[in-house]
C-alpha cells in the first residue's frame, strides 16, 4: 500500500476492503492489505481488521501469519473482544493446532455459544 493511501483511507474503508477480499476468497490479498496497513503506522488495525485477518489466515491455514496477528491482538488489547478470540479458536481448529485451541479457549473469561461450538 502506498504511503499516500495510508494517509487518506479510513480504517472503515480498509475493513470494508478486508471483508470483500475474505468473502470473495482472496485471502492472500486480504493478508497483504492487513500487513500493509499495519506497516504504514498511521492506522491501527482494530478488532474487526484483526478478526478478518485471522479469518483469512485460517482459510489459508497460515499459522505463521495467524500467530503474528494473534501477537498483535495481545499487544494491542484486542484479544478481549469475543469475536477476535472466537476467530482465533476457529484458526487453531482449522489448522489442527489443538494445544493452542485448548489454551485459548481456557483463557476466555465468558465463553459464548460460538466459543463452545468451535
Amino acid at each position: 500500500m502506498r504511503k499516500s493511501l495510508c494517509l487518506t483511507e479510513s480504517l472503515l474503508n480498509i475493513n470494508r476492503r478486508l471483508t470483500g477480499l475474505t468473502r470473495s476468497g482472496e485471502n492472500r490479498n486480504a493478508l497483504k492489505l492487513f500487513a500493509d496497513v499495519h506497516r504504514c503506522g498511521t492506522l491501527r488495525p482494530d478488532q474487526y481488521s484483526v478478526s478478518l485477518a485471522i479469518t483469512a489466515a485460517g482459510h489459508l491455514r497460515d499459522t505463521i501469519f495467524g500467530g503474528q496477528v494473534h501477537c498483535y491482538a495481545i499487544r494491542s488489547g484486542i484479544l478481549s473482544h469475543s469475536h477476535v478470540s472466537n476467530t482465533l479458536l476457529s484458526l487453531y481448529a482449522r489448522t489442527g493446532n489443538l494445544a493452542s485451541l485448548k489454551k485459548n479457549f481456557e483463557e476466555i473469561k465468558e465463553p459464548d455459544v460460538y466459543s463452545w461450538t468451535t
